[in-house]
C-alpha cells in the first residue's frame, strides 16, 4: 500500500515538474517529446495510468478507469513544449521574458 501510494504521488509530481520543469532544466522539452508522441500513438491515453490501473487498479487521478489526458492539459503541454523548444533553439531569449508570459 505504501509502495502504491509513493509510485502515484511520483507520477502526479513529476507531470507537474514535467510540463514546467523547462524554465529550470531546459532539457526536459526533450521528455515533452515523448509524452506528446505516446499519447499520439496511444490515442491521447497516458501510458502510465493504464499501467497503475492494470498493477494498482487505480491511478493517480483517482479510482476510475479514465486515462484520456483532458484536452487543456494536453495543450498546457504542447505550449510549454513550443516554448522550451524555442528558448532551447535561440539561446539568446532572455527567460523571464518567456515566464512573463504566463
Amino acid at each position: 500500500m505504501f509502495i502504491t501510494n509513493l509510485l502515484l504521488r511520483i507520477h502526479y509530481h513529476s507531470v507537474i515538474f514535467v510540463t514546467f520543469g523547462w524554465v529550470v532544466y531546459p532539457n526536459i522539452v526533450y521528455l515533452h517529446y515523448l509524452v506528446i508522441l505516446s499519447w499520439y500513438l496511444n490515442q491521447n491515453k497516458c501510458l502510465l495510468m493504464q499501467l497503475e490501473y492494470k498493477f494498482f487498479n487505480k491511478t493517480c487521478m483517482g479510482k476510475g478507469k479514465n486515462f484520456i489526458v483532458p484536452k487543456h492539459n494536453r495543450y498546457i503541454l504542447y505550449a510549454n513544449c513550443a516554448l522550451g523548444t524555442v528558448y532551447n533553439t535561440f539561446n539568446y531569449i532572455p527567460l523571464m521574458l518567456l515566464v512573463t508570459w504566463f
